[in-house]
């Protein structure tokens, strides 16, 4: 399967979409520039743009569509299945598109992204006032976008303030929510492929996954950028089940320079003595670094979100939100609401953090000691991890929890029938149930999480024998 999706072939399938990418995201912004009277500036320069974006990329989204289509009509045999399953994930691209346009105003958190980016621009500290959480790379890759479009804007008749410059770059990262929607769904249903769901099953349960999935939602709603942190998990994960260790660890490394979440897969590759996986993330991550700073000649950025991870605002970030979903924010409002003296706090989440790491170490070992009965072990680890993030994070908040996308995946391929109805309430409520402040309620995307690693415990596993 590895050789076939790499062949040269397709390769140069992969090059022609991508090049229908870029002319859907970039013929929006000539006819910006334009001002044809075919596409009137009748309304913000921003809704023009991402108007236009859904314009181009429906049409060619249609025409893959109508092709595939005329390809199926084209056979002698076509059954109802086929048709479903080779139509279907369009149905999901055109979700995908409808809400990037739909939902392109700029949020809380891309304001903070944005002031982050033009900190660097500036020479000032992006993380000296909170405005970024994150490694320099994603605030140093917009201050690049901004400093092309500097220059670019100007090339196609675009004139005007550096507002324009910037609203090309939330142009540009929001226009791409839709290409890592499309291509965690990709990989998805190639994940689930290699966990041994069928091809209809799995086109049928991951479409459903990504069309009533309200973390995806609220991802592209806040222009978030752990939809990007899925789409390099999955990837990662999908190139370590094909023994493409080595990459699957760069992609890893890629996405935790941009989020530390994905640094988390390195405990179980560590325990396991995955020593080309952490070739890959230590190659990956002194690659980036190297390109972020100039071969470590600029290295400020780095040094001053070392400084503010030392002190990181833990208080800030798990208290006053009910939908912030983690444990530490459920330990914290239980104790306000119980008025037990906030001094137990701390002491409470290390405990019942420290359980869970225990629990995810005793796991890999029964893995290891189930290895010749269970598929996938090393998968199976890399899952638990996968979610760690959100159990062990000061902060969980609903768009977090797509990174449950994988281990709802891996669950769905592997637990008992009569296991179901639990798969089923944990998927509803974690991705299906809606925003709500309701103590203890809120948290009812945690416990589906927990119910999801106890579904998938390795002796329950039946991924070999389905």
């Amino acid at each position: 399967m590895w050789a076939k999706l790499f062949s040269p072939k397709d390769i140069s399938t992969y090059l022609y979409y991508f090049i229908f990418l870029l002319l859907a995201i970039f013929i929006p912004v000539f006819l910006w520039s334009f001002n044809l009277p075919v596409a009137p500036l009748i309304t913000t320069s921003q809704d023009m743009l991402f108007g236009l974006f859904g314009f181009t990329t429906s049409f060619f989204l249609l025409t893959f569509t109508l092709k595939t289509a005329s390809n199926l009509s084209k056979k002698k045999e076509t059954d109802f299945d086929e048709w479903l399953i080779t139509l279907l994930p369009y149905l999901v691209y055109f979700f995908f598109l409808f809400i990037v346009v739909e939902f392109h105003a700029q949020s809380w958190d891309y304001d903070n992204y944005d002031k982050a980016a033009k900190a660097i621009i500036n020479g000032s500290n992006p993380y000296d006032i909170g405005h970024s959480l994150y490694p320099p790379v994603f605030a140093s890759t917009l201050a690049s976008i901004y400093k092309f479009a500097t220059q670019f804007l100007p090339s196609i008749g675009v004139v005007g303030s550096k507002a324009n410059a910037w609203l090309f770059v939330f142009y540009i990262h929001h226009s791409l929510q839709f290409l890592w929607a499309s291509l965690s769904y990709y990989f998805s249903l190639m994940l689930a492929r290699r966990l041994g769901m069928s091809k209809k099953t799995s086109t049928i349960l991951i479409s459903l996954l990504f069309l009533a999935n309200y973390p995806l939602v609220r991802n592209i709603h806040l222009n978030q950028i752990t939809i990007f942190i899925l789409f390099t998990v999955i990837l990662s994960l999908v190139l370590i089940s094909h023994e493409k260790n080595f990459w699957g660890g760069f992609f890893i490394a890629l996405g935790g320079l941009i989020k530390i979440f994905p640094f988390a897969l390195v405990a179980p590759l560590v325990l396991m003595k995955k020593w080309k996986a952490l070739s890959g993330v230590i190659f990956g991550s002194a690659l980036i670094f190297l390109l972020n700073t100039n071969f470590a000649q600029n290295l400020l950025l780095w040094k001053q979100f070392v400084l503010f991870y030392m002190n990181f605002p833990v208080e800030r970030e798990s208290s006053l939100w009910l939908r912030n979903s983690s444990v530490l924010s459920l330990i914290r409002h239980t104790v306000n609401i119980t008025h037990i003296n906030d001094n137990f706090v701390l002491p409470i989440f290390l405990l019942i953090a420290g359980g869970i790491a225990l629990w995810f170490i005793f796991r890999i070992l029964q893995r290891r000691r189930l290895q010749a009965n269970i598929a996938q072990p090393v998968l199976g680890s890399l899952m638990d991890f996968s979610v760690a993030s959100i159990l062990f994070a000061p902060s969980a908040w609903i768009h977090h929890y797509l990174l449950a996308v994988p281990l709802a995946i891996f669950v769905m391929a592997s637990t008992k029938k009569e296991d179901s109805l639990w798969v089923i309430v944990s998927i509803l409520g974690i991705f299906m149930m809606p925003l709500f402040d309701v103590y203890p309620f809120s948290y009812i995307r945690l416990a589906g999480l927990l119910i999801l690693l106890i579904l998938s415990s390795p002796k329950r596993l039946l991924i070999g024998e389905r």
